[in-house]
């Protein structure tokens, strides 16, 4: 909701039939299949190795559609592949240092304020590892990349719920300690807002992402209310 919807308002965001159809959908599959093997508590191995399956499929499926999906033809300026690479791993490591300072040190002053884990979860340090989804989305929008903007948000959805979770359970399950139905129900609402609205002239517009915007920081107030 944070990241389309901050981008949307820079720029309305154009999303393909292709992720409209099947991209999107498998996103909320990924966050329906994350409740129903939550619903116990608990995040085992056999559940872990669920997720990595469903991921691995998932993977398969992307790279052979990309196999049979035309490119767009843009203008590029000529460069050396060796500084293409180098900018890459270079902004991304400024990326990554910056996001752990930021997690370290906002995690450390929020659970110094009485916080649980739970809410700086939800909010601390999902807001700090989202700092660079969100600045790469924001110049995506701004550059008219709008298949990389809404690819980057998706993507990262279905990488956290079955890489992550899955790679992390398999090394030591997981109990699923402060975080609420509620919490699942607003992950699930957050992707099905998005494909909703993607399905109107599939594009994002900017009121639409201002009430994505909106519903965030509705649901951020009431997290910090019920504290």
């Amino acid at each position: 909701m944070l990241i389309v919807g901050v981008a949307a308002m820079v720029a309305p965001i154009a999303v393909s039939k292709v992720t409209v159809k099947k991209d999107i959908p498998f996103s909320v599959l990924s966050s329906l299949l994350l409740i129903a093997i939550a619903y116990d508590g608990s995040l085992s191995r056999w559940d872990a190795l669920i997720l990595l399956l469903v991921f691995a499929a998932f993977m398969t499926y992307t790279l052979r559609v990309a196999k049979h999906q035309p490119t767009e033809a843009q203008e590029v300026k000529p460069q050396s592949v060796y500084k293409s690479i180098a900018e890459v791993i270079g902004g991304l490591s400024f990326l990554l240092l910056g996001s752990n300072i930021f997690v370290h040190e906002a995690s450390d002053l929020a659970l110094m304020l009485g916080l649980s884990e739970g809410v700086v979860g939800l909010t601390v340090v999902a807001g700090g590892t989202s700092l660079p989804e969100l600045a790469t989305t924001v110049v995506a929008a701004r550059k008219g990349q709008s298949a990389l903007a809404i690819g980057n948000v998706i993507g990262s959805n279905v990488f956290n719920i079955l890489l992550i979770l899955g790679l992390t359970a398999t090394i030591q399950p997981l109990q699923i300690e402060g975080i609420t139905t509620l919490d699942m129900t607003v992950m699930l609402l957050s992707v099905s807002l998005v494909w909703l609205f993607s399905f109107t002239r599939f594009k994002v517009e900017r009121w639409e992402g201002f009430l994505l915007l909106a519903t965030y920081l509705g649901y951020l107030a009431w997290l910090l209310y019920s504290l």
